[in-house]
């Protein structure tokens, strides 16, 4: 491609970068006009701990517009559609990224303060919906009674200043322990996991066991699995097996399957302690048979594999050994 060739393209792309720039302005300058001449509105609230009631810092706070199917669309998303349809056209250039992640919902995201407070300013009437998001903590739309239940919407009149939009969020768990061997000594770098029965995720596509999480012991032998939202959890030990101490999975509160082992029940905001393993060498097991083929007198020397598998159906070691004649 030639110089001037190029040179057209790269003018054609900044006259499109441009004219991008310069819809969503007036785009974003209409809702400002339509924002005074309405009178602005005002939402705000306090989120606090459901157990202590302390307010909870630096949680994130959004708040996005309630628009119920064939409302009009707001002056912003006109803009964005512009800019969409100079993109689709060609225009010799791409459209900034940044212009075309607006979503056309979600207006803000603000923290939260010392005192846990919130405040939206500037909004024009009309519908809205709140979220709020924090560390070890369980998400939450204003109005919801319980995890995943239904929201509320909030009505912002003009000049309106509305308040009261409080959240009390709710821990999520824990589940700590401590591993030590038949003498009682502790069991460093040992490998922890919580599984759940019923849920399906990626690992575990038929919604079988899935593991949900993991943890490894430190040199005291302690572990901690956190994050964890109500419910039933079941928790296993995987000591690292040598020819000297030959060890299997053990579950909480001492089975040798998941099947027969006890769900640990985390409720809202629970930490337990003291879900302790004592883990013993194993006496190991031994498998014999014999390979024969009809009608043959002897046989060449024959591969046997014994592979196993974790409860997820996933294979986890292969052994393979040769057939004696």
């Amino acid at each position: 491609m030639s110089m001037f060739t190029d040179s057209a393209d790269s003018l054609g792309a900044r006259r499109t970068r441009a004219m991008a720039v310069v819809i969503l302005a007036l785009g974003l300058a209409l809702l400002a006009s339509e924002s005074r001449s309405q009178g602005a509105g005002s939402l705000g609230g306090r989120v606090v701990d459901q157990t202590t009631g302390k307010p909870i810092q630096g949680a994130s706070v959004s708040i996005s517009r309630y628009r119920k199917p064939g409302d009009p669309s707001p002056p912003e998303a006109g803009a964005l559609q512009a800019i969409q349809a100079i993109g689709n056209r060609g225009g010799g250039g791409d459209i900034p990224a940044g212009l075309l992640s607006i979503n056309k919902g979600l207006i803000a995201t603000q923290p939260t303060a010392a005192d846990g407070t919130f405040r939206f300013t500037g909004l024009t009437a009309g519908d809205y919906t709140l979220a709020v998001t924090a560390d070890r903590y369980l998400p939450q739309e204003y109005g919801q009674r319980v995890p995943g239940g239904r929201a509320r919407v909030l009505t912002v009149q003009a000049n309106e200043n509305v308040g009261g939009a409080d959240f009390q969020l709710t821990r999520l768990g824990i589940i700590a322990g401590t591993v030590v061997d038949a003498t009682g000594a502790p069991m460093a770098r040992v490998r922890i996991q919580v599984y759940v029965k019923g849920r399906s995720t990626s690992e575990s596509p038929n919604g079988n066991w899935a593991r949900i999480g993991n943890s490894v012991t430190d040199s005291q032998g302690r572990y901690r699995l956190d994050n964890l939202r109500p419910g039933d959890y079941y928790v296993s030990v995987f000591p690292q097996s040598t020819s000297a101490a030959p060890y299997v999975p053990l579950f909480h509160p001492g089975a040798s399957d998941i099947e027969s082992a006890t769900p640990i029940v985390v409720p809202a905001a629970g930490e337990l302690n003291g879900i302790d393993f004592r883990v013993s060498a194993t006496k190991p097991a031994e498998i014999t048979g014999k390979v024969t083929l009809p009608g043959a007198a002897s046989l060449p020397p024959i591969g046997v594999a014994l592979v196993r598998f974790d409860i997820q159906g996933d294979s986890t070691s292969r052994v393979t050994v040769t057939a004696e004649p």
